[in-house]
């Protein structure tokens, strides 16, 4: 039998798993230049390429700041309108 609480767990992860299968979002990746070799790395990524989104509360420039991460690189961020949108989403999510 499982407790509550482990089922709130299960819910839980379920419903992250949802949100990161359905969640398409078309943007540009600001930023760039102030970050050696990202251009390159970007330059050779495809339209199919995974990224990760990691968020940044404490951007001196931007409280909903969402940095871009390719392979453990940082390559820049989304930019700020869709950072203002996603930024509670992914706020949620953690």
């Amino acid at each position: 039998m499982i407790d509550q609480s482990q089922e709130q767990v299960d819910s839980e992860a379920a419903a992250t798993d949802a949100v990161s299968r359905l969640l398409t979002v078309n943007t540009v990746i600001v930023g760039v230049r102030f970050y050696s070799g990202a251009a390159d790395l970007l330059a050779r990524i495809t339209e199919v390429e995974s990224f990760t989104l990691i968020r940044e509360p404490d951007n001196k420039h931007d409280r909903n700041a969402i940095a871009v991460y390719v392979d453990d690189m940082k390559c820049g961020h989304i930019p700020a309108p869709q950072a203002k949108f996603l930024a509670p989403l992914l706020d949620a999510l953690l």
